[in-house]
């Protein structure tokens, strides 16, 4: 059904088989309500934005998402004179999309090479079927004669879309005959001439279109039956485990990427051999886009965003993209590209700090500000320099009295860091020309702290009073690249450590996870790493100094019943501790 309803209607309403002529015939009529369905979406959208539609509940969300889709959709079909691949392209785009939503919701748990294999067949099946349907059409002069794309075949198709013709102002006899065989101006007046040139190639587009869309649906088809092809056959046993093998998912990409290329390709000739590929670029690039855009989130969905960093930052090309994407140039040349368009985001992002401050009354410190964290953070990655973050750097190395040497091993550019930390419920990012700071909320429960699901001795109380052991808190600092099994390990086992510590032995020590994720093809730079966790926590912590911190291997894991993690009895790596805090610190 995801397959088989989108293609018959696309083929019924646009298509010459069925009631493509007539349909794009009265769609002119429907121009101005189209303009006004995108007028209302363009607001629906800024209204969202304004109103953190974000931070919403699912179903509201979701209801929003739909009534957005369906304005683009309706504005879009009504809109087909001026752009009669429009329709196409967004009917089209409803299959994968009806596909990615019986494949999350209701066939979550069948394994997806099964599923990718049904799909193949039943694309392949679907494609030829088409195709062949369209090619008897062609040939079988009993079909209402035959169709062989001709002059002939151009000219009837033009004058059954009289009502076009007439509705744009032109005439195909007059004009429209004359730009497709080049034959010169059409009026001596410059204005006259490019109006008149503009609307014979938009209704010689659309009478190529009206004939070719059987085509089109079925080459569609057949790119999304190989795309599942390689999909089935590089599925690994798990659901949504395809990047274990990183070399055969990237294989199978490349080659879907060169297939759909050489289809554009071949219809961009087939355009041409039609005497209107001047007119047809829109076309080809509209598609082109649409199945970017429908590859680009089915990567995302069926390997996630963790998956998918892992596996592009293994690529040279992409880490030569992101120092590339780093240099001065490319930020001057960002903003001399969205010059106005920036200032319009920011001046968007002030009305949402605006309405903001009406309802978020607990948000926090700096979210505070004429502008959100997000887009603060945005400004500081635009026009953060790297000499002045070495600098800065530099002056929290010496202030805090380490070596000055250490600064050596700094490279201000190039490498990102993951933080996790015990905070609020909400997400917060941070952006800086070397730290990208993601803060979440560690998985610790509920009894974890004092006074809160604290057990009394005999399990039927809580406690109020709290020990006064973890006044500071400990920060732990891991070196992390590629290491995300690990890293799910270490998470889960120190959970069960900080159990074990605060609510068995009746300990309140607080503790911070800082991961230093390094992000190229370089050599791994282990006291690097190091360095810019241990400034990370200093920083973030500078309001209440840390009692210790732990410098480790993300697979290292603390030992229970050896010590408190927070002095040097710890089974670990390196520690370094505070005498003024620690009291083990002088043992």
């Amino acid at each position: 059904m995801a397959l088989t309803l989108p293609s018959v209607i696309v083929c019924l309403l646009f298509s010459d088989i069925g009631f493509g002529v007539d349909v794009y015939n009265v769609l002119y009529d429907f121009e101005t309500l189209s303009i006004a369905l995108y007028s209302i979406l363009i607001a629906l959208c800024i209204s969202l934005f304004l109103c953190d539609v974000q931070r919403w509940q699912l179903w509201p969300k979701l209801g929003a998402c739909v009534i957005g889709w369906a304005l683009f959709v309706s504005a879009t079909l009504l809109n087909g004179t001026s752009y009669p691949q429009g329709p196409l392209i967004v009917g089209l785009l409803h299959g994968p999309v009806l596909l990615g939503v019986i494949r999350y919701l209701l066939c979550i748990r069948v394994y997806s090479g099964v599923f990718y294999r049904a799909v193949y067949i039943l694309a392949v099946v679907l494609g030829l079927l088409v195709l062949g349907l369209w090619l008897c059409w062609i040939v079988v002069e009993n079909w209402d004669g035959q169709h062989y794309w001709n002059e002939d075949e151009r000219t009837r198709l033009s004058l059954e879309l009289d009502d076009l013709h007439k509705a744009l102002k032109v005439d195909y006899i007059l004009h429209c005959v004359r730009v497709a065989g080049g034959q010169g101006a059409l009026s001596v007046d410059p204005e006259e001439n490019n109006r008149l040139y503009e609307k014979c190639s938009t209704t010689l587009t659309t009478a190529y279109i009206v004939y070719v869309t059987p085509m089109i649906v079925s080459f569609t088809l057949l790119v999304l039956a190989v795309f599942c092809k390689l999909r089935a056959k590089n599925a690994s046993v798990e659901n949504g485990d395809a990047l274990s093998n990183s070399q055969e998912t990237e294989a199978s990409l490349k080659t879907f990427v060169v297939f759909t290329s050489l289809l554009i390709m071949c219809f961009w000739i087939a355009s041409s051999i039609a005497g209107s590929s001047s007119s047809m670029s829109g076309a080809v690039m509209g598609f082109a886009a649409a199945g970017s855009l429908v590859l680009f989130v089915w990567a995302f969905l069926s390997f996630g965003k963790a998956r998918l960093v892992e596996a592009a930052h293994k690529s040279p090309l992409v880490a030569s993209l992101l120092d590339m994407a780093s240099s001065d140039w490319a930020r001057a040349l960002f903003i001399c590209m969205v010059n106005v368009g920036l200032l319009i985001v920011v001046l968007l992002d002030f009305l949402r700090q605006c309405i903001r401050s009406l309802w978020w009354k607990d948000r926090p410190e700096k979210e505070r500000g004429k502008l959100s964290g997000g887009m603060t953070g945005s400004f500081s990655t635009l026009c953060f320099r790297p000499f002045e973050l070495t600098d800065r750097i530099s002056e929290e190395f010496s202030e805090g009295g380490l070596d000055g040497s250490v600064v050596n091993l700094l490279k201000p550019l190039g490498w990102l860091s993951l933080t996790r930390e015990e905070t609020d419920d909400s997400i917060v990012k941070t952006t800086t020309a070397v730290i990208k700071k993601e803060e979440k909320q560690t998985p610790w429960r509920s009894d974890f702290k004092c006074g809160s699901g604290w057990p009394s001795d005999d399990g039927k109380r809580e406690k109020s009073e709290c020990n006064p052991d973890g006044e500071f808190p400990c920060c732990s600092t891991s070196g992390y690249r590629d290491r995300e099994s690990h890293y799910k390990k270490f998470e889960r086992h120190f959970a069960d450590f900080v159990r074990e510590l605060n609510v068995e032995n009746r300990r309140n020590q607080e503790f911070h996870i800082f991961l230093i994720e390094q992000f190229d093809n370089q050599l791994f730079n282990r006291g690097w790493l190091f360095n810019v966790g241990f400034t990370e926590a200093l920083r973030s912590l500078n309001e209440k100094p840390p009692d210790c911190i732990v410098m480790q291997d993300v697979d290292n894991l603390p030992m229970s019943g050896i010590g408190d993690y927070a002095t040097t009895n710890y089974c670990g790596e390196d520690v370094i501790p505070f005498a003024n805090h620690n009291p083990e610190a002088s043992k």
